[in-house]
C-alpha cells in the first residue's frame, strides 16, 4: 500500500507539488489499525485530514474520506465552510457534504471513483 504513493522518476514530470493521496492514506489508516500499529495509523489519518482542510474542494469524493476521519468539531467547521455555497458546489462535492451532514445524499451519475470511496467508507 505504501508503494502506491511512490512517483516514478522516469515519467518525466516527477512528483506533483500537492498530490492527493487521501485514498491511499485512508486505506493505510485502516490497515495499520487492523495490525495494531496505531501510531502509524494516526499519522496516515492526519495526512487525510490535513489535505482535506487545505484543499476541501479538490477531488471532491475524497473529501468524504477526510470528513469521516475528522473529529466532530473539525467536521462541523469544515461543513459550515462548504455549506456557504452548497448550491454552487460540483455534484461530487455536494454528495460528500450531504453524506456527512445527515441530508439525503444525491448520488451523481455512476462513477468509478464514487464506488471506490463508498467501498472505503464501508470498511469501518
Amino acid at each position: 500500500m505504501e508503494q502506491s504513493k511512490l512517483w516514478q522518476e522516469q515519467l518525466g514530470v516527477g512528483k506533483p507539488f500537492d498530490p492527493d493521496e487521501r485514498m491511499a492514506d485512508y486505506l493505510l489508516t485502516y490497515l495499520y489499525r487492523q495490525t495494531k500499529q496505531l501510531d502509524i495509523a494516526e499519522k496516515a489519518k492526519a495526512a487525510v485530514i490535513n489535505y482535506t482542510l487545505q484543499f476541501p474542494t479538490k477531488d471532491s469524493y475524497l473529501t468524504a474520506l477526510g470528513l469521516k476521519s475528522m473529529d466532530k468539531a473539525t467536521q462541523d467547521k469544515t461543513l459550515i465552510h462548504l455549506f456557504a455555497d452548497l448550491n454552487t458546489l460540483p455534484a461530487q462535492l455536494r454528495w460528500a457534504v450531504e453524506h456527512y451532514s445527515n441530508k439525503q445524499a444525491t448520488t451523481p451519475t455512476d462513477d468509478v471513483m464514487l464506488r471506490l470511496v463508498q467501498a472505503a467508507l464501508s470498511l469501518e
